[in-house]
């Protein structure tokens, strides 16, 4: 089992693996205690744990991508900050590249000509 500070460290691809070799496991060991193979009962217990810990590591990276910056239609980025609390969004800002700023001016100004 890897402590929640190397599953934090690892890619999604070794996280998915950790996650189907975990259930393998998580399935034998509850198995064998239904079988009377194994007496210690915890360690089923143990092992939903790490199941759900990995789970969670998981969540966490995808939540995160999503907060990262997103693409706008108008060649900017939008961050976006949103209160893990409510789930909702606080505040956005948009920074716009120079080349785009001129472009979006000029059709402005070609708006207010017409």
């Amino acid at each position: 089992m890897l402590s929640v500070q190397e599953l934090r460290s690892s890619t999604k691809k070794e996280l998915m693996q950790e996650l189907e070799r975990s259930r393998k496991e998580n399935l034998k060991i509850h198995i064998h205690v239904k079988t009377k193979h194994e007496k210690d009962s915890s360690k089923a217990l143990k092992a939903k744990h790490y199941v759900a810990q990995i789970m969670t590591v998981m969540k966490e990276v995808k939540n995160d991508e999503k907060s990262k910056v997103q693409n706008s239609p108008h060649g900017g980025q939008v961050k976006l900050k949103v209160d893990k609390k409510k789930g909702e969004k606080v505040s956005d800002s948009v920074e716009i590249s120079s080349d785009k700023e001129e472009e979006i001016k000029g059709k402005s100004g070609e708006n207010t000509k017409s």
